[in-house]
């Protein structure tokens, strides 16, 4: 199967609450449940979708050990590995009502004998104290750095016996690269704790082979086909030949059929190569939409060629920015303009255009 939306593995899933959230919001979503009859629930919610998957699967630090997996009598909503030990103080209606033998395995070894066919963008581990056994079972794939976020239910002070505390998932992350992006203690003691990835840490990226010549879009006039709520002005279009590629939108048109941006270098240069650095902040979603991207160039401003595209999907400061090579080309405008058949939003982060030409050189508007 292949997807090109945000992928979730969602880990401890019960009888699928987030199975629609997730559908309704284009996630391809693997919901990981280790009850069978639990599962059972969960699968026939998923079966009636079209990309959301149920597996029923206990996942720990390693596979092939048997476990016994305790029932809880909310609906098995605090079922655990672990026995209850402060849970029963701090939910004393609820106890276990039988018990399960089941096998481990764990999301390396899913990923990795592609009963998981994609690494995911997002993880989502909720599993009644055996949280840190799932992350430690999941370090190859962590590893990685394609792991976007990591949502796990924590507690200060372990809810179960032997189960982990809040100190060693943090420990664990922040060895793995990962920053504590919120956590909000109730007053129970535990929290749904997000960790995030940061998608910063290739700014600097080096490009190989580096671009020839120089980046002559520094100090260009641009314009945009429209603003949005998101814009910082309705001047905001130069930003995107500032240079600082940082991953965020530097400008942001409205949602709407063929947005574009002109880049007007103010003079006719010969152009060596365009590298367009698509916006990575907020996952794939927003990535994904420049997909339809197209490059078009004009001497004068009024005749137009087709320089390139569509695009097709592009990164950008994680080191896979899209890179066109111009071969006897002459233009003074550079116009970057969506071709999708659906209204959408056109931002991307940066804009870099070279050339041998400095532009030190004489710059005479015709």
């Amino acid at each position: 199967m292949h997807y090109s939306g945000d992928i979730v593995v969602h880990v401890g899933a019960n009888n699928g609450q987030e199975v629609m959230i997730y559908e309704n919001s284009s996630i391809l979503g693997y919901h990981i449940e280790a009850i069978p009859k639990i599962y059972e629930e969960l699968n026939a919610k998923c079966l009636v979708t079209k990309s959301q998957i149920a597996i029923c699967a206990c996942l720990a630090d390693e596979p092939g050990k048997e476990v016994t997996f305790n029932i809880a009598s909310n609906n098995a909503l605090s079922s655990s590995i672990f026995p209850l030990g402060r849970h029963k103080v701090e939910y004393p209606d609820i106890s276990y009502t039988e018990t399960h033998l089941v096998t481990t395995t764990t999301l390396d070894e899913l990923i990795e004998t592609g009963a998981i066919k994609q690494v995911p963008d997002h993880i989502v581990i909720d599993t009644q104290g055996a949280e840190l056994l799932v992350l430690m079972g999941s370090i190859r794939t962590l590893k990685k750095g394609t792991v976007k976020s990591i949502t796990v239910e924590c507690s200060a002070v372990p809810l179960y016996e032997g189960g982990a505390a809040f100190r060693d998932v943090f420990r664990l992350l922040d060895e793995l690269g990962f920053y504590l992006k919120t956590c909000d203690f109730n007053h129970h003691g535990w929290c749904d704790a997000i960790f995030a990835h940061p998608w910063w840490v290739d700014k600097d990226r080096e490009l190989d082979p580096k671009p020839v010549g120089f980046n002559i879009a520094l100090g260009a006039d641009c314009t945009q086909s429209s603003v949005s709520p998101w814009s910082a002005s309705d001047q905001e279009a130069y930003q995107v030949v500032e240079g600082r590629k940082d991953g965020v939108f530097s400008f942001h048109t409205a949602e709407e059929m063929n947005p574009w941006i002109l880049i007007d270098l103010k003079s006719i240069f010969k152009l060596n190569e365009i590298i367009v650095y698509n916006r990575l902040h907020g996952g794939n979603a927003m990535t994904e939409r420049a997909r339809s991207l197209m490059l078009l160039t004009s001497e004068d401003g009024h005749i137009w060629s087709s320089l390139y595209g569509p695009s097709g999907l592009f990164g950008g400061i994680d080191g896979h920015p899209l890179r066109v090579l111009c071969q006897q080309c002459h233009a003074r405008f550079v116009k970057l303009q969506l071709n999708s058949d659906i209204p959408l939003p056109l931002h991307l982060d940066t804009v870099e255009i070279y050339s041998t030409e400095s532009r030190t050189k004489d710059l005479i508007t015709p």
